[in-house]
């Protein structure tokens, strides 16, 4: 007679293992093939009964579970929870104690051990970072988990183990800090923009964001969290909500040159005026839909000032050319250095008249001017001929212009 062959597969203890632990993959085999007799918790037969409950349960879920039981903390675990470590502790920490398995973290996860053994209530924490050992390397590895009792009534505090159920959450941390630095980096390049930035959300134009541009464009209004109407009614009164509602209902963008903004700074204060070029770009949801308006630009009030200025220059030529040929100028003075370049432009323009008044007369050809074109007006100087304040919503595209800048009457740029 031969004794009977030693199995050599976990296959081999199937037929006589509790049917508690049936099933479960490559661990429910491992557990089948284990020798317990030997470990703190003896042959899987007389474990108790909410052990191998749980044992059951861990053995059939696709979550990762972990069980540690008894004062030493006894190590099981199933194919889930398997993939979340390396080598080092699979499969050789399955039915060793805790604290041997663990050693590198234990001053992280003893102390809840601890506090679920001694009763003193569940733990539960997310995107905690865990480092631990795998693949050779240490490793910054976060989890989402929670330690539970397994309650047990012939155990120390009525509670036999602790229940261990588990994500690994180190991708999504790792991409939300990833997300949060680039979110950083365009705060910080929306605050320090030398253009002027503001987000409004919804139908009433509701302030999101705004940068320190923008809120010294408006005098630093604390306009944050209020709508167009209740932070700037100045610029409702002035037609910016209706381009704004125009811009919200059609979803194209609207685009400005030189358009005047009118406000006070304060109750009371004198009022300002600044020109500005911006654009409405209309925010569209995944459905098409418009959720809000980014509105971008720059303050062009020195520029504007600065043409206006150039375009009055210009105008007094012809007068100071009146006055040389001794022409009545309306009041005000004429430096003496512009009424001699005045005179000397004078006579040249008698020279040419007197040769073409004994050339044969010729067709004689009208001079066209384009609407906008900036020509003098009479004894008045210059006129910007563009139309003043907001452009009403037809006119997409082509952007407000400043007031007309009209020379003061009887002054040149020196008088």
């Amino acid at each position: 007679m031969h004794p009977p062959s030693t199995p050599t597969s976990p296959q081999d203890f199937a037929p006589t293992s509790p049917a508690f632990l049936s099933g479960g993959g490559e661990m429910g085999a491992l557990m089948r093939a284990h020798v317990w007799a030997s470990s703190p918790l003896g042959p899987p037969p007389s474990w108790p009964q909410p052990l191998r409950a749980m044992v059951r349960l861990m053995l059939n879920t696709g979550h990762p579970m972990y069980i540690f039981w008894g004062a030493e903390g006894t190590c099981l675990y199933n194919d889930a929870y398997r993939e979340c470590i390396g080598p080092e502790r699979h499969p050789g920490s399955l039915g060793r104690p805790a604290r041997e398995v663990w050693e590198e973290i234990w001053p992280i996860i003893g102390p809840q051990i601890e506090q679920v053994r001694e009763g003193r209530g569940a733990t539960w924490n997310v995107n905690h970072l865990v480092p631990i050992t795998r693949h050779g390397r240490r490793e910054d590895v976060y989890w989402t988990y929670s330690y539970s009792p397994i309650d047990d009534e012939h155990s120390l505090h009525g509670i036999g183990g602790v229940l261990v159920v588990c994500t690994e959450t180190t991708a999504q941390v790792l991409a939300n800090k990833r997300m949060a630095a680039e979110r950083d980096q365009l705060g910080q390049l929306f605050e320090q923009a030398p253009s002027f930035m503001t987000l409004l959300s919804g139908p009433h134009h509701r302030f999101e964001i705004a940068n320190p541009s923008y809120l010294k464009l408006v005098g630093n209004r604390d306009v944050v969290g209020k709508t167009l109407a209740e932070a700037l009614p100045e610029a409702v009164e002035q037609g910016y909500q209706t381009l704004l509602d125009s811009v919200y209902t059609s979803g194209e963008a609207y685009i400005a040159k030189g358009a005047r903004f009118s406000y006070q700074g304060s109750p009371g204060a004198p009022g300002a005026e600044r020109f500005v070029d911006f654009v409405y770009q209309p925010i569209k949801g995944r459905d098409g839909s418009v959720t809000g308006i980014f509105v971008e630009g720059a303050d062009v009030t020195d520029r504007e000032t600065a043409d206006a200025a150039l375009r009055a220059q210009r105008g007094e030529l012809p007068r100071a050319v009146g006055r040389a040929d001794g022409v009545q100028p309306h009041q005000g003075r004429v430096p003496g250095h512009a009424r001699a370049r005045a005179a000397q432009s004078a006579g040249g323009h008698r020279q040419r008249a007197d040769a073409a008044a004994a050339c044969p007369p010729r067709r004689a050809r009208a001079r066209v001017q384009r609407p906008d074109h900036r020509a003098p007006d009479g004894a008045d100087g210059a006129v910007d001929r563009r139309p003043a304040g907001p452009v009403a919503p037809h006119a997409r595209h082509r952007g407000p212009a400043p007031r007309a800048a009209v020379a003061d009457r009887g002054r040149s740029p020196g008088g």
